[in-house]
């Protein structure tokens, strides 16, 4: 028996596209086994997804055979087969999409009104690496939404909560060189990326009772087949990549399903000519618990020394299994990739790394009931009384009888019906008038209990189902007018959806959680990168820090329910007014230019010149400069050197002692003030910046092995002191300019900008008469 060589994975082969034949069996076998799991419930959940789908895109006469698991389209007077029975169609049948969608529609622009609020946090607030490992993960968090759609993202779950109810997150390290150009190495730059699933492109054990219990988790893409072959070479190269071709792990009615909703005609599915152009990519987490299969149990083969294949065997001699192969190579699960009907590639990653999964309300199992489910029957409703009305107008309008012996019929029939025309009726017997012999039946009017119905159905009764009450349309309660009623009314409206948000929430957590840990194996991140924040500057982050237990993130306990710009505003008038009634905390607040910008934004007045505004900005930017460079030798020191020693040998040479050695500082800011700075902003800049927690962490960048950057916020401050001694001089040049005090009055104090124990050591340390100055 061959000795076994439990070697990972190569360094060449990362993703083990070049897997051994006999592992690469095993993982489609398996693959083959997990598909024949909950066939009927599976079923189910995909023509529950796919028939809300429909009604999305204002399809609505569709009729589902559970049975079967396909589905039809009615069409006027035909029949259709659902299962038990045939039912014959009506002869109208009118889709109007006037309640599915617009509460659909409601539902998504509320939970996409404002990114979910969440947060870093280190596990032990106690402990400084902790500590360093969240702050890096909330500036990595800027580089992520930098570099992905993320609006788009939580617009496609939003969708997926109302359309599919389970809503699947996949996070993975994607290259792409259109999106991100190239690495120093010429190859596509890798970043981290999020895609959404429903329940059409995704599978779970749907008796799991969460994700904690999904021993797997699989999803289906279905990529031109130029593309999978451009990402896939090697498989390529083999001819193995047809156009067509379906997986493994999933039946024929389940793709054609999820085919048919990316159709441009949606009302049946084409399985002509476009199946040809398009393959199915699966992707497969396996626990290690999948690895219990009886697949798993045929003896590992290895090639022997005599060329010949024989079971290998551990160091105790005993005979390996394919099992302990795979513990050995993905000890942490299996992510299996399939481009079709062939394996494509495989590593190890465990499910909870990459996979998060939402649902819109609390339930039993992992399939999920979607927010719009309970719509279907009241669309159904609202259609088959708007198309009895249609066939009641288009049916009963009202006749007009004649009697032939006054009237003649067939001429009358032959006459144009115009608008006040002249019929001539034939002489009436004595005494038989013009009504005894024509009747004409009254108007076709409909019962107001139908009209109230079909209103219900439109209205309140859908919006009770769903929660897009109407305040979330902009709409107030009857009788409410008042501005304050209906921000009562809109914020009860939100809390119905609180759940569904919440959830949401969750996700966007666990994702950003999943995309730093995916940062720390991206090769094309340096050991530190640079991230620009919100007021311009820029910041370093060591990705090494990013390590499972250090470091959480969850849902921000502040956060509030997404809110419109009416809505800010109104709450910002709040604030306001609350800072009005505390005078000093209101001045605290006065005095930050970038508070006063953000009020001007919100207040739809950014485009107004605010000079401190201006000033901060022009001082960000000379931040950004100065923490890049070190603190150069002030000139002026030397000087003071030689010049001391002069005056201290002329002192020397008369018989006096020698003066006192102050020197000026012997490094100055690398950064030179200007004459027409507004020095006292830009020093209120870069004593915010000194206080912040962006100082700290320029301060202890780097972790252990480094020093951070302390020459860095030294040039802040060497420069802050120049600012500081600029507001000084201008302050004593505008007092000597002050006129003199009218007789008998005391000369006025002169201003200062700060009081005499806040001068810098450069004013402390003032050189002797003579001698250079800064």
């Amino acid at each position: 028996m061959a000795t076994a060589v439990l070697n990972p994975q190569a360094d060449d082969d990362p993703k083990n596209r070049k897997l051994p034949e006999q592992l690469q069996r095993v993982a489609i076998a398996l693959l083959r086994e997990l598909k024949q799991r909950d066939l009927y419930d599976r079923r189910i959940e995909v023509l529950k997804d796919r028939l809300h789908r429909f009604y999305s895109d204002g399809i609505q006469h569709v009729y589902p055979n559970y049975g079967t698991g396909t589905y039809q389209i009615g069409t006027s007077g035909g029949y259709v087969d659902i299962g038990n029975r045939t039912v014959q169609c009506p002869n109208y049948m009118g889709d109007y999409n006037v309640v599915f969608y617009p509460n659909q529609r409601s539902l998504e622009a509320v939970l996409t009104q404002n990114p979910p609020g969440i947060e870093f946090e280190p596990d032990d607030p106690s402990v400084t690496e902790d500590i360093e490992a969240a702050e890096v993960a909330e500036g990595y968090r800027t580089k992520f939404d930098n570099s992905n759609d993320v609006k788009g993202a939580q617009l496609k779950i939003a969708r997926m909560f109302c359309l599919s109810g389970r809503t699947v997150a996949e996070v993975e390290t994607v290259a792409n060189k259109q999106k991100w150009g190239l690495n120093d190495q010429g190859a596509p730059r890798q970043m981290e990326t999020v895609k959404i699933f429903g329940t059409l492109e995704s599978k779970f054990p749907i008796y799991a009772r969460d994700q904690d219990g999904c021993a797997f988790a699989m999803l289906f893409e279905d990529p031109d087949v130029l593309t999978a072959k451009a990402d896939y070479p090697e498989l390529a190269k083999t001819d193995k990549i047809k156009g067509g071709q379906g997986s493994p792990a999933e039946s024929d009615w389940e793709r054609w399903a999820r085919l048919g909703v990316r159709q441009a005609r949606k009302s049946y599915f084409l399985n002509g000519g476009s199946l040809s152009f398009v393959t199915t990519k699966t992707k497969a987490y396996l626990r290690p618990a999948c690895y219990q299969s009886k697949a798993c149990d045929e003896a590992w083969m290895e090639d022997s020394e005599t060329g010949f294949s024989s079971q290998a065997t551990g160091e105790d001699g005993k005979g390996l299994t394919v099992r302990d192969k795979l513990e050995e190579l993905f000890p942490d699960g299996w992510c299996i990739t399939l481009i079709g009907e062939n394996y494509a590639e495989s590593w190890n990653k465990s499910l909870d790394d990459a996979i998060v999964v939402g649902f819109p309300r609390e339930g039993d199992g992992m399939t999920g009931r979607a927010m719009t489910e309970g719509l279907v029957v009241v669309q159904d409703s609202y259609n088959d009384k708007k198309n009895a009305e249609r066939e009641a107008y288009e049916k009963g309008w009202p006749a007009t009888w004649v009697s032939g012996q006054a009237v003649d019929y067939d001429a009358l029939l032959n006459q144009r019906a115009e608008p006040y025309a002249f019929h001539e009726i034939k002489e009436l017997r004595p005494g038989q008038t013009v009504e005894e012999v024509i009747y004409r039946e009254p108007e076709m009017n409909l019962s107001e209990t139908f009209i109230a119905s079909m209103e219900e159905d439109r209205g309140q009764l859908p919006q009770q189902i769903s929660g897009a009450l109407p305040a979330l349309q902009g709409e107030s309660a009857p009788g409410e007018h008042t501005a304050s009623g209906k921000a009562m009314d809109r914020s009860q409206a939100m809390g119905m959806l609180g759940m569904a948000w919440a959830k949401m929430q969750f996700m966007w957590a666990r994702i950003y959680y999943m995309a730093a840990l995916c940062a720390t194996t991206n090769p094309d991140h340096a050991e530190e990168i640079v991230v620009p924040n919100e007021d311009g500057q820029t910041s370093k982050f060591a990705l090494a820090k990013l390590t499972k237990g250090k470091f959480h993130c969850h849902p921000d306990s502040d956060s509030s329910f997404p809110e419109s710009t009416m809505a800010k505003r109104t709450q910002l008038d709040s604030v306001l007014a609350l800072l009005a009634q505390a005078p000093e905390i209101g001045a605290e607040f006065a005095k930050s230019p970038d508070n006063w910008e953000a009020v001007l934004k919100l207040k739809g007045f950014p485009e107004l010149t605010l000079i401190p505004a201006m000033a901060y900005e022009k001082q960000t930017a000379e931040l950004e400069i100065l923490l890049r460079e070190s603190p150069i030798p002030n000139p002026a020191t030397q000087q003071y050197v030689v010049m001391h020693a002069k005056m201290a040998l002329q002192a020397e040479a008369a018989g006096m002692p020698e003066p006192p050695f102050q020197p000026p500082p012997p490094e100055i800011s690398s950064v030179p003030v200007g004459k027409y700075d507004y020095h006292q902003w830009e020093f209120a800049k870069c004593q915010e910046f000194l206080s912040s927690k962006r100082c700290r962490h320029e301060l202890a960048a780097g972790g252990e092995d480094k020093q951070g950057n302390p020459l860095g916020v030294r040039n802040v401050e060497l420069h802050a002191d120049l600012h500081q001694q600029a507001m000084i001089q201008q302050a004593m040049q505008a007092a000597a300019m002050a006129p003199p005090p009218p007789a008998g009055k005391p000369a006025p104090k002169p201003p200062a900008a700060h009081a005499p124990e806040a001068a810098t050591s450069v004013q402390k340390q003032s050189t002797p008469p003579g001698a250079a100055t800064v």
